[in-house]
């Protein structure tokens, strides 16, 4: 008997090791569209995921204690640059930057000489931007804030009568005669990419293979965003600051979207960047990433 309840003890104490051992995934997203394009995947694992602030995001990379980060496409590239630590898997947001203004805007050149509120410093709402005053030979005044909130504010409040803002938040500060004009057409000229990638998720790469399950099921919750936009409207709101019933009307101009060759146009607008050089080019570290950059 004392045998049989030795060997009984010894697999209850392996079973609960076991059980213990088993690692907590950790996954982060800033508030906006980033956390909106995993809602539907958050919702059925609020443990594992955690909504933060954008100005959040570099120390993400840098303590590497998380398993899947959902940040900037040039930001993650910047510090799979500086580490190696992070793959990008895909691009979850595309196409997402607007201006928004009290008048009708006729040309890019009516921009001249304003004076533009604006976000994401050193990001893609700057990116995008400045891009296209350069190609167009524009000079404006751009006053960068923290987050997409803080510059709605400044316009709302009347400091601004520009601001480069995105969905979901346009409606909080488009009023009646407002007008709002996408960047994508403009950028689209500029550069000769018809998107530009916007926000991606990156994976820790020695946890890969252990996360594909986990991959596979954020991905059919993405496909399932404009299946169904009631569904990801009620799941994004009970993890981010928006309500169910603005997200309903613009979920379906966030930017969620697939394209067959993500890849090579991931790659391209990687290689814009370079080829501009100065804090373009610093914004991804200086360098293309390697091909072990691309998880797939």
């Amino acid at each position: 008997m004392k045998l049989k309840k030795s060997y009984l003890s010894l697999f209850t104490i392996l079973t609960l090791v076991s059980c213990n051992s088993k690692e907590k995934i950790q996954i982060v997203a800033p508030n906006g569209t980033p956390a909106i394009a995993i809602a539907n995947y958050a919702v059925k694992h609020k443990d594992a995921v955690s909504v933060i602030s954008p100005a959040e995001l570099p120390e993400m990379f840098t303590n590497e204690t998380k398993d899947i980060i959902v940040a900037p496409v040039n930001l993650g590239t910047r510090f799979y640059n500086a580490s190696g630590a992070y793959g990008f898997y895909r691009t979850v947001v595309w196409d997402n930057i607007f201006l928004v203004s009290h008048e009708k805007i006729e040309s890019i050149h009516d921009l001249e000489g304003k004076k533009i509120a604006s976000f994401g410093q050193g990001n893609t709402p700057q990116i995008i931007f400045d891009t296209i005053l350069e190609f167009n030979n524009v000079e404006c005044t751009v006053e960068y804030q923290t987050e997409v909130a803080n510059s709605n504010a400044l316009y709302t409040a009347g400091s601004y009568d520009y601001v480069i803002s995105a969905q979901p938040t346009i409606p909080s500060v488009k009023k009646e005669g407002d007008f709002v004009l996408s960047l994508t057409n403009l950028w689209q000229e500029a550069t000769g990419l018809d998107s530009y990638p916007q926000a991606g998720i990156f994976v820790k790469k020695e946890r890969f293979n252990a996360l594909k399950s986990t991959l596979d099921e954020i991905d059919k919750g993405y496909d399932e965003i404009l299946e169904n936009v009631a569904t990801t409207a009620k799941n994004a709101s009970s993890i981010t600051t928006f309500k169910e019933q603005l997200l309903n009307n613009t979920i379906p101009s966030c930017g969620f979207k697939t394209l067959s060759d993500e890849k090579e146009v991931v790659k391209e607008y990687l290689n814009i960047l370079l080829t501009k050089g100065g804090s373009f080019a610093q914004s991804i570290g200086g360098k293309l990433p390697d091909e072990g950059f691309y998880l797939r």
